[in-house]
């Protein structure tokens, strides 16, 4: 169902704000990945998140792994042991500029506000929420030069989702890293591409950016198990090595689970990521492996090589029960310079309170909001959304201060259906907006950014 924009302001009911607290500690400049760029526990109070971060330029791989995080917890159990993505090329279309393996452990400069009495050094960055710029908030339209001064991680906490960002550059290219993650226990990881000014960057190409999430799950990682959810629900376990593409089933989801604990998270692919179909460069779209210390990568760097090189990982080996890796590609056909967010969506299910170690999360939300489409955005997208139970609904759209701008959407709504709220942003500056979704008893948000 497609909900009318309504006019009027709203009562907020949600106001991001800027944090003035130091959300990293133990911030260490170094570039040679022989320790994390810095620790974030988030929350403060009570912590739902933490892990360490690596910043772009602080990488262990030849060519860089753009913003890497490392030993994640939710609720004080086991998520990651790293996840990154080691894999990152281009190819342009015939008579082109050819093909390439990018490196993502050079960082380009963009803007970011300093947080009154938060952390700022020259490679990380307490943020004010929504004021991070990089070449993608500046233009849908085509590619820009670089703004700002600051390199490093910028954090912008949100209240419910912390966001950090990385911004690396590879000749030409500008790639934006986004880490979301939020307080209901999903992670959303964002890849999106851009560029500066360049004959090349005109011309039509597919970027494509593989993720490696390397799950440790309760700190067993021997025991963690991948499953495939078809779009008629019926749900398979993987025995072997695998590989998969969008066109089998456009619709599937996978899960990795803990055998013991059945807790666990599933991977969301975006509608944005869809929109790219696998071809004979890209090969892929999801790689379910057996873990292997020397399988981090496929060995290719810039200069040796372009297309992704998976196959000698697929020998059979059992990924039932096992020590996994769950690789996740999205992509980007650009034509115009079109800057949109790319990742999947990964959620936490089987996950109950412990005292002190904040808010659970249960498998099926109770309000889902979906990322928008597009986004960013010029001069409209639209957000969907559902509701596990009948409810009155609200729905109103803040900006990166928390003021309420607009109210979207207001009445009520039926359990189990998607419904669609459009925003048009013809008479809005500029922006990072937040679009909540207010039911009577649960609420949810996304992030979205209108370009000029």
């Amino acid at each position: 169902m497609r909900l009318l924009l309504l006019a009027g302001l709203a009562v907020a009911l949600f106001a991001p704000s800027a944090r003035a607290q130091s959300l990293a500690t133990n911030l260490n400049p170094v570039t040679n990945g022989s320790a994390p760029t810095g620790h974030i526990a988030w929350p403060a109070a009570a912590p739902v998140w933490e892990f360490d971060f690596y910043r772009p330029a602080n990488t262990t791989l030849p060519d860089g792994t753009g913003l890497e995080v490392r030993n994640v917890t939710y609720l004080g159990r086991k998520v990651f042991d790293r996840a990154s993505v080691p894999i990152l090329n281009v190819e342009y279309d015939a008579g082109g500029c050819g093909c390439y393996r990018d490196w993502q452990d050079s960082e380009s400069p963009y803007l970011a506000t300093a947080a009154a009495g938060g952390s700022s050094t020259s490679y990380y960055r307490d943020a004010v929420a929504g004021s991070v710029i990089t070449n993608c908030e500046r233009s849908t339209t085509g590619p820009v030069g670089d703004s700002g001064t600051f390199t490093g991680v910028a954090v912008e906490d949100y209240g419910t989702e912390l966001v950090l960002t990385g911004h690396a550059r590879a000749g030409w290219y500008r790639y934006r890293v986004k880490w979301h993650f939020y307080t209901d226990g999903r992670i959303w990881p964002e890849y999106s591409f851009a560029s500066a000014p360049n004959s090349c960057t005109s011309r039509p190409r597919r970027h494509h950016a593989y993720w490696r999430f390397d799950f440790d799950l309760e700190d067993t990682p021997s025991n963690d198990i991948i499953t495939e959810r078809s779009s008629a629900g019926v749900v398979t376990t993987l025995d072997i090595e695998t590989s998969r593409t969008w066109t089998r089933d456009p619709r599937m989801t996978w899960a990795v689970t803990d055998a013991t604990t059945a807790a666990g998270f599933s991977i969301e692919p975006s509608p944005a990521d869809l929109l790219l179909p696998v071809d004979a460069f890209s090969k892929v779209d999801v790689i379910a492996v057996r873990y292997k210390a020397n399988e981090i990568y496929d060995g290719i760097t810039f200069g040796n090589g372009c297309a992704i090189q998976h196959e000698p990982w697929l020998n059979g080996e059992t990924v039932n029960d096992a020590d996994n890796v769950f690789w996740y590609r999205s992509s980007s056909a650009r034509t115009t310079g079109t800057c949109e967010l790319r990742g999947p969506t990964l959620r936490a299910f089987g996950y109950r309170p412990v005292a002190g170690e904040g808010t659970p999360t249960e498998a099926l939300p109770a309000i889902e909001v979906q990322a928008a489409v597009p986004n960013p955005f010029t001069p409209q997208t639209s957000v969907r959304f559902r509701v596990a139970a009948s409810q009155d609904v609200r729905v109103v759209l803040y900006d990166a201060l928390g003021r309420s701008v607009r109210t979207l959407f207001e009445g009520p709504v039926e359990a189990g259906v998607f419904e669609t709220v459009e925003i048009a942003g013809g008479s809005l500056p500029a922006g990072t907006y937040v679009v909540r979704v207010e039911g009577t008893a649960a609420a949810g948000s996304t992030r979205i950014v209108l370009a000029r």
